[in-house]
């Protein structure tokens, strides 16, 4: 947990919540705060009690934790893990590559277009959504209405990322889909205090309202069902994900991301559609445990 990205702190909160749950179920768990190779190096001793690392469950989002890196680590290392495996989650980190795959596969997603420097900016359609192709927790995201509001923006997701998206701006609710084992839980509704469902709405409690089932016609809760198990599937996603989208005004659902390792706060998504479907925060930390695996057998 812990981890080296914009993320840390909630990357904490995570694994302290996770730790919690996996002792109540009677599991020894040990906490690792990665901040460099030296934490990783642990894995590769054995404990006083002569025991070696049975499986690591992963809590490190963003960056070095939820895209393939530190799962190609664990794969030399030979130890299962829990999340998606390295190249699912390579791919679901990167929004281009990502969005590439759903438009081959007829998965509705906001158009967008790679930033580059000999870019003219004045002739993007406003509004429009700027952020970088590699962050999660709406992190480096703006939404620009006015010409002048464009190259900050650009600036702001190149602090997180080299690669910037600048993608078609959809008005309508937010919603998010939890996948468990590839079945999907029920969609939840997002209504932020703000303009959208940023870092602050998703993390400072109070601010957002959720809404379980999500306030959308029923076919409307259909279609995010089935494609956020047709996205699990595509990206060769395991154990738990979380796919958020934006619906318009006509009811219709864009994939925005999928997210290989969600949040496990008191104020994630994911844990709240599992409990109202039944399953309690300790059963699913203790079911995404018993899911760890290699890509390699």
């Amino acid at each position: 947990m812990g981890g080296i990205s914009p993320e840390r702190e909630i990357s904490l909160e995570t694994g302290k919540a996770l730790l919690s749950a996996l002792e109540h179920r009677g599991y020894q768990g040990v906490p690792i705060d990665f901040l460099g190779i030296a934490d990783l190096s642990r894995l590769m001793e054995k404990s006083p009690g002569g025991r070696k690392v049975d499986v690591l469950f992963n809590a490190l989002h963003g960056p070095y934790g939820e895209d393939g890196t530190i799962q190609g680590f664990l794969e030399i290392l030979r130890i299962p893990y829990t999340g998606s495996g390295v190249l699912s989650s390579a791919i679901c980190m990167d929004k281009v590559m990502s969005k590439r795959i759903f438009q081959l596969n007829d998965i509705p997603t906001p158009s967008c277009v790679l930033y580059h420097p000999d870019m003219d900016l004045s002739h993007i359609p406003l509004p429009a959504v700027v952020k970088p192709s590699r962050q999660g927790s709406t992190i480096g995201i703006s939404i620009v209405r006015e010409k002048k509001e464009m190259e900050g923006a650009v600036k702001l997701a190149k602090r997180y990322d080299r690669i910037v998206l600048i993608e078609e701006y959809i008005r309508g609710r937010e919603a998010a889909v939890g996948v468990l084992d590839g079945k999907p839980l029920t969609p939840i509704g997002i209504t932020p205090a703000g303009e959208f469902y940023d870092f602050d709405a998703k993390y400072l409690a109070g601010t957002t309202e959720y809404h379980l089932p999500a306030l959308f016609p029923k076919e409307t809760l259909t279609l995010l069902q089935r494609y956020a198990a047709r996205c699990f599937d595509l990206l060769g996603c395991r154990s738990a994900v979380r796919i958020d989208f934006i619906v318009d005004e006509t009811d219709r659902p864009f994939v925005l991301e999928v997210n290989t390792l969600p949040g496990m706060t008191a104020h994630s998504l994911l844990p709240k559609a599992a409990a109202y479907d039944g399953i309690e925060f300790d059963e699913l930390v203790e079911r995404i445990l018993d899911l760890a695996t290699l890509d390699y057998c």
